[in-house]
C-alpha cells in the first residue's frame, strides 16, 4: 500500500508537560495488538508531527517522560488511509488531549446517513472546506492565547477549545452536504420536469395535493437543515473569536522601537508596537 507523508496532530499532554518522548505504535488492524513502531522527540507543546504513514496500518501515539517513565494511556486507533492525497493529514489524540480533525466516519455518524446516501468524495470535500473556514476565521490556533491562566487551566481550555472546533467542522460541513443535496434535488425535478400536483376540489369532494419524494418540497427541507447547521457552526465559532482587537502604530518608514514612550530630545514618541487591546464592545 501507499505510504504518505503525512502529520500527527495531536493535543497537548495535560498530566506530564515534561513528556519528552512520542510513541508511535501501529497495528494491521483497529482492533488488533498494536506494537511500538518508532519513537520520537518531543518538545512541550508541540501539537504537529511529520511522519511517513502507510495507508493499510492503524497508529495510536502516547508520549512519555523519559526522566520518570511515565508513559499516557493510548490514544484512539485512526486509520492511515484517512489521509487525504491532495493535502496529507492526520491527527491522533486521546480522550484527555483534546480532539482530532472530524472525519467522513464522523460526518455519517452525526447525521444517520451513509455512503450510499452521500459519496466518501463528497463528504471530504465539505469537509476540507470547512477546514478553510476555520481557518480564516481564526487567526491563530495555540495554547498561547491562554497563557495568562495556570499551565493546567491554559492545557484544559486549549484541549477544549480543539474539541469544539471539531463540532463546528463536523456542523459547517454537514450544511454544505445538505445544501448540495437540496440542489441536486432541484435540478432534478427541473431537468425531469417531474411537478407537484395542488388540491383539486369536485362538488363536495376534496384530494389533497400530492407531493412524491421529487417534489420541490424535499428540496426546500434539505436547505432548511443546511441554514440550521450552518447557523449552529457559525454561533459556536464566534464564541471563540478573540474579544479584543490589537492596534498597532509606527511613523512611516521608521519601523517600531521597544519602548511604549521615547525621547529624542525634548520631544516624546509614543510606540504601539505591542498593539493596545480595545473591548470589542466598546468599539
Amino acid at each position: 500500500m501507499a505510504v504518505y507523508s503525512g502529520y500527527f496532530f495531536t493535543g497537548v499532554p495535560e498530566y506530564d508537560k515534561d513528556a519528552d518522548l512520542l510513541l508511535i505504535y501501529s497495528c494491521a488492524t483497529s482492533g488488533g495488538a498494536f506494537t511500538l513502531e518508532e519513537t520520537l522527540g518531543y518538545d512541550y507543546p508541540t501539537k504537529v508531527t511529520e511522519y511517513n504513514v502507510d495507508e493499510s496500518k492503524w497508529y495510536k501515539i502516547a508520549y512519555s517522560n523519559s526522566g520518570t517513565g511515565f508513559i499516557t494511556p493510548q490514544s484512539d486507533a485512526v486509520n492511515g488511509a484517512n489521509i487525504l492525497k491532495s493535502a496529507p493529514s492526520l491527527e491522533i489524540t486521546s480522550t484527555a488531549d483534546g480532539s482530532p480533525y472530524a472525519t467522513s466516519d464522523d460526518v455519517y455518524e452525526r447525521s444517520n446517513m451513509t455512503a450510499a446516501d452521500v459519496s466518501v468524495n463528497d463528504i471530504n470535500y465539505a469537509l476540507a472546506v470547512a477546514r478553510a473556514y476555520i481557518d480564516i476565521k481564526l487567526s491563530s490556533l495555540s495554547i498561547n492565547r491562554f497563557s495568562v491562566f495556570p499551565v493546567q487551566v491554559a492545557q484544559r481550555k486549549f484541549n477544549a477549545m480543539i474539541r469544539l472546533l471539531k463540532d463546528v467542522e463536523i456542523n459547517y460541513a454537514l450544511s454544505l452536504v445538505y445544501k448540495h443535496m437540496a440542489d441536486d434535488r432541484i435540478l432534478s425535478n427541473i431537468t425531469s420536469n417531474t411537478q407537484t400536483s395542488s388540491s383539486v376540489s369536485v362538488g363536495q369532494t376534496s384530494i389533497a395535493g400530492i407531493e412524491g419524494p421529487e417534489s420541490i418540497s424535499t428540496a426546500t427541507y434539505l436547505d432548511a437543515l443546511s441554514v440550521r447547521y450552518s447557523a449552529y457552526a457559525s454561533d459556536l465559532l464566534n464564541t471563540m473569536l478573540p474579544n479584543y482587537v490589537p492596534l498597532r502604530y509606527a511613523e512611516s518608514g521608521t519601523g517600531y522601537v521597544n519602548r511604549f514612550i521615547s525621547f529624542a530630545g525634548d520631544t516624546a514618541r509614543f510606540n504601539f508596537a505591542a498593539g493596545i487591546i480595545l473591548d470589542r464592545m466598546d468599539l
